[in-house]
């Protein structure tokens, strides 16, 4: 329910090649930063193939999950 960069909750979940998920945001800055590598296993994507897939599953369940918390539950989740 949390990028694993930041431990915020998700606000728009992709996928890359390695399997992680990570939020869309967060990783597009990364990539500006950092290049094409995946934050966690430093594995290096291909600039040419297609990187990033929204994570709909995750995504679903957490807009599931924000209309039946409040906020500070959901900020409790973080932790």
């Amino acid at each position: 329910m949390v990028d694993p960069i930041t431990y915020d909750v998700f606000e728009s979940p992709v996928i890359v090649p390695s399997g992680q998920s990570y939020d869309e945001k967060i990783l597009k800055e990364h990539f500006k930063n950092n290049g094409y590598n995946d934050p966690i296993t430093h594995e290096t994507f291909k600039i040419r193939e297609k990187v990033l897939v929204r994570n709909v599953n995750l995504s679903n369940y957490i807009n599931e999950v924000r209309k039946t918390v409040n906020k500070t539950e959901l900020d409790f989740l973080k932790y």
